[in-house]
């Protein structure tokens, strides 16, 4: 080691310890790094198939593709069909009859499946809705004042009816779970009980925002199912009507339609059964059977489980937080 410099005066000798004086080293160069991996969903595919280079990006403009695609047929088949929209819409509203038989459910469950694209109402909508009886809860209006006022400043004229409605059958006697209940198709059973506990404990605030997030969190969930079965689905479009296209020039537009008929046959079938038919179904065994045969199906039922026990432990946590 050299000699120090002198501090305050004071010599300090080196020290000799037979230590090699040390050198300046040329620095050694950074390792290189790895090429980035694509991400994309189809690989270097990606590209051709027009779903960008990343995988959530290609995946998330699949999505939201077919989410315009698909509000745009549905728009356009109830104009063809003739249904009643925008606040008109409520008047065939199936959950004010008392009726529960097979043709009800029926209804009520078609009526579910069309009422965004008669009235536009969204998971947005509850959203707003929610948030603005929170900040009127704690602002000290009472739950029937914020309805009131909310009806007043809401934009659109079918909400506006269904604050009406629910205010109407409040004024008449009905109980809050009976009011709310009465509009099954924008609101769910949960949603109902935390709204008639919130009113009667005065925990209208917190129970708004946990609502909230409980559409927020089933919404984020949503676009990641979604977003992973573009994949599947791509393929077997491209396995059924793009590998098809020779058999159009071969055999002509018969028998290219012959030739995808019965995978198109199949595949509205299984949207229908999936759409229509098990949750009517499920609705007239009743919740004690249809959750049974629910949580023992393989793989579905797994899921099914993990979301009510983690909707359990909300709920649950809200209603002690409540007292």
């Amino acid at each position: 080691l050299r000699a120090t410099a002198p501090s305050a005066g004071i010599y300090q000798p080196a020290v000799d310890n037979g230590a090699v004086p040390a050198v300046d080293e040329e620095e050694e160069p950074p390792p290189p790094t790895a090429p980035a991996v694509s991400g994309s969903v189809f690989g270097n595919a990606g590209g051709l198939l027009g779903l960008g280079g990343g995988a959530s990006g290609a995946a998330a403009t699949a999505v939201g593709f077919v989410k315009g695609l698909v509000q745009s047929l549905g728009q356009a088949l109830v104009t063809i069909l003739g249904m009643k929209t925008g606040p008109a819409a409520l008047d065939e509203n199936p959950w004010r009859g008392g009726d529960t038989g097979a043709a009800a459910l029926l209804r009520r469950r078609l009526y579910r499946v069309t009422f965004t694209w008669r009235t536009g109402l969204r998971e947005t909508s509850l959203i707003d809705f929610y948030r603005s009886l929170a900040s009127y809860s704690e602002a000290g209006v009472g739950f029937h004042d914020a309805l009131a006022r909310i009806e007043k400043t809401e934009l659109s004229s079918a909400m506006q009816r269904v604050i009406r409605e629910i205010r109407t059958d409040l004024l008449d006697g009905a109980t809050l779970g009976e009011a709310f209940g009465r509009h099954e198709y924008l609101f769910d059973p949960l949603h109902v009980a935390l709204i008639e506990v919130g009113e009667s404990l005065g925990t209208v605030s917190d129970n708004m925002k946990l609502l909230v997030e409980i559409i927020v969190e089933k919404q984020a969930i949503r676009d990641q199912i979604a977003k992973k079965m573009v994949q599947p689905i791509a393929l077997i479009v491209i396995a059924n009507y793009v590998m098809t296209i020779p058999i159009f020039m071969t055999k002509g537009l018969l028998g290219y339609l012959a030739a995808i008929a019965p995978p198109t046959f199949f595949f509205l079938f299984v949207a229908f059964s999936w759409v229509i038919l098990f949750p009517v179904l499920g609705s007239a065994m009743g919740p004690r059977l249809r959750d049974r045969i629910l949580l023992e199906l393989p793989a579905f039922g797994t899921i099914a489980r993990t979301n009510s026990l983690a909707r359990f432990a909300r709920a649950l946590g809200a209603a002690v937080g409540a007292g």
